[in-house]
């Protein structure tokens, strides 16, 4: 735990919402000829779970002011 979340600790989430390694694993399933099947699996399980959303094209909320660090520390002693 931290008081302050970083890049270092938030680099999975961006990476996911700036598209993740999407194209990377859908070529790989092409070549596997696997894709089709997890799409069908995929949109299945998903669309069991999830019948109206809303949102799904809404941009970004991103922060518009920055945060002045003052002395913030770790919580290295938590348990």
């Amino acid at each position: 735990m931290s008081a302050l979340l970083t890049w270092d600790s938030k680099v999975t989430t961006v990476n996911a919402l700036a598209g993740g390694v999407s194209d990377l694993v859908r070529q790989k399933l092409k070549q596997e000829g696997l894709y089709n099947k997890f799409i069908c699996i995929a949109s299945r399980e998903y669309g069991m779970v999830f019948k109206h959303l809303n949102g799904e094209n809404t941009d970004y909320c991103v922060p518009k002011t920055s945060m002045t660090i003052a002395g913030l520390e770790d919580f290295t002693t938590c348990s």
